[in-house]
C-alpha cells in the first residue's frame, strides 16, 4: 500500500519514494527556536534578566514557546531555572531564579501534599458518586 503523500494522479506507483519527514530537531522553526532560546540563555546569564515592553500576543505566545523550548531541551543553567512574569501590564519578564522548581521535589517529581482531591471527606466523595449513579444514565 502506498502512502497518500507519494500517491500519483493516474493511480500507478511513483517514479521515486516519498522521502522521510526529517525529525523535528532538523526543521527551520525547531533551528530558529534552539538559536531563540540560547540566545535568551547568554543574555540571562549576562544581565540578569529579560525585560520584553509592551509586546503583542504573538511575541508573548513566542517567548513562552522559546523559554519552554529551553527548559524541555535543558538549555538553563545547572542550579538555575528560568522564570516569565508579567511586567507593566501586557510587557513580560525573563529571569533565572535560584534551585529547582518550588512546587517539584528533590527527584523532578511533583510533591503529593497529602490531600483528597475534594475539599470533603471521602464519606462525602463516595455519598455523592453513588446519588450520581443513580440519577445518571448510561452508568
Amino acid at each position: 500500500m502506498i502512502d497518500d503523500d507519494s500517491a500519483v494522479a493516474d493511480g500507478g506507483e511513483p517514479t521515486e519514494p516519498a522521502k522521510p519527514r526529517p525529525p523535528y530537531s532538523g526543521r527551520p522553526v525547531a533551528r530558529a527556536r534552539q538559536a531563540k532560546a540560547q540566545e535568551l540563555i547568554e543574555r540571562l546569564v549576562a544581565e540578569g534578566h529579560v525585560r520584553i515592553a509592551d509586546p503583542d500576543d504573538d511575541e508573548v505566545a513566542e517567548w513562552r514557546r522559546v523559554v519552554n523550548y529551553a527548559k524541555r531541551h535543558g538549555l538553563e543553567p545547572t542550579g538555575k531555572r528560568i522564570e516569565k512574569v508579567p511586567y507593566g501590564g501586557p510587557g513580560l519578564e525573563l529571569f533565572l531564579a535560584e534551585g529547582p522548581i518550588p512546587t517539584r521535589g528533590v527527584s523532578g517529581r511533583r510533591r503529593s501534599e497529602g490531600r483528597l482531591p475534594s475539599p470533603h471527606g471521602w464519606d462525602a466523595c463516595i455519598r455523592w458518586w453513588l446519588r450520581s449513579k443513580t440519577t445518571r444514565v448510561g452508568w
